[in-house]
């Protein structure tokens, strides 16, 4: 009983220390990976309101990816954040009609949606 008690003991700090992937790198990387979700889900868009929602998304994370990305001393801080988009476009590409399902889609969808709200992109 001891023991089952310790191994969970560990297992809680394990996971209570574990942080997503996205949490060790520049902020501005996150937001740029964001903005090229929504550049990805805009392209899958068939109805225009949801179209603009995501366009509207992308540019607001873009604006903010690049402003962060400048405070961080990145020196062409545009070009690195279409670059991080366009590799985040690519990325989904792979998943073809099913990315919506990917659980790591799911992840970045609510990482993006918290984000978001707090820096003041979202705001709805």
């Amino acid at each position: 009983m001891l023991r089952t008690v310790f191994k969970l003991t560990g297992l809680l700090a394990v996971l209570m220390t574990a942080q997503p992937a996205f949490a060790a790198q520049p902020f501005s990387t996150s937001l740029a990976q964001c903005a090229g979700q929504y550049q990805h889900l805009a392209q899958w868009m068939a109805v225009d309101l949801k179209f603009d929602q995501a366009v509207t998304m992308m540019v607001r994370f873009q604006a903010a990816a690049e402003t962060r990305a400048r405070d961080e001393g990145i020196a062409d801080a545009r070009a690195e954040v279409i670059r991080i988009m366009d590799a985040e476009v690519a990325r989904w590409d792979q998943e073809g009609r099913d990315f919506f399902r990917a659980e790591d889609y799911l992840e970045w969808a609510w990482y993006c949606q918290a984000v978001g709200r707090d820096e003041g992109i979202v705001v709805n």
